[in-house]
């Protein structure tokens, strides 16, 4: 029973990370909000965002508003927007929405391109691993870095 349930778990964080770019319309103002709705609808929490919780950067060319649900915080919620294998991070570039679940974020500065690079669950790299990163590449949108 164990096993069944340590693979389903492992089998769920997989497929949290494998649909972590999920791309949609929008703008910075309508995650906030949606976050914000979000909490009020679970036992009417109270919302608030931290100073970090917004930061625009430049990708290339194009300008980019990080959302990171880690500085979001609901009065009756502690894990809204996350858990084990992360919180939720959101990229706003031209009214698209990139989402991502990382257990941390940083911003890479290459010479050619922009790298968002995520910490992830150790299940997305195999057993025994303490860290695991995957980097996105930007170049009119988000690609996997190979």
């Amino acid at each position: 029973m164990k096993r069944w349930i340590y693979s389903l778990a492992a089998t769920v964080c997989f497929a949290a990370n494998a649909m972590a770019q999920v791309e949609y319309d929008g703008t910075p103002d309508t995650v906030l909000e949606s976050a914000a709705a979000d909490c009020s609808g679970f036992q009417q929490g109270q919302f608030s965002v931290g100073e970090k919780a917004v930061q625009r950067f430049a990708l290339g060319d194009d300008e980019a508003t990080f959302i990171d649900a880690l500085h979001f915080s609901c009065t009756s919620a502690a894990s809204m927007w996350g858990g084990t294998g992360g919180t939720t991070l959101w990229v706003v570039v031209d009214n698209t929405v990139y989402r991502f679940l990382a257990r941390g974020w940083q911003l890479v500065d290459t010479q050619s391109v922009p790298v968002l690079l995520l910490r992830i669950h150790p299940s997305e790299c195999g057993a025994g691993l303490k860290s695991c990163y995957r980097a996105y590449a930007w170049d009119e949108g988000f690609s996997t870095v190979r």
